[in-house]
């Protein structure tokens, strides 16, 4: 996976708790995505990793220090684990 790469969200249970979500993967199991976590997978289907990461950069209203690229490699690992769990899928 890479900055370029497309994502889809895959259509999963999930209950909106304010800040977070409580999300039920296929197996039943039930996972906690914090506010960021949660601002991806809703804003991830069909833009590219860098897409989204920009989209998040955008959000913060402090910015002093704050790299795009730092956070296109956050949003990498986050995006990994998110489809390891089955949340989102990779669109080659």
């Amino acid at each position: 996976m890479n900055a370029n790469t497309l994502l889809s969200k895959v259509n999963v249970i999930n209950e909106d708790l304010g800040g977070e979500s409580l999300v039920l993967d296929r197996n039943n199991e039930m996972f906690f995505l914090n506010q960021t976590a949660k601002y991806l997978w809703e804003h991830c289907n069909g833009r590219t990793v860098s897409e989204v990461a920009s989209l998040l950069y955008d959000q913060c209203l402090d910015k002093d220090g704050l790299e795009l690229s730092d956070i296109i490699t956050d949003c990498l690992g986050a995006f990994e684990e998110l489809e390891q769990r089955g949340f989102v899928k990779i669109r080659k």
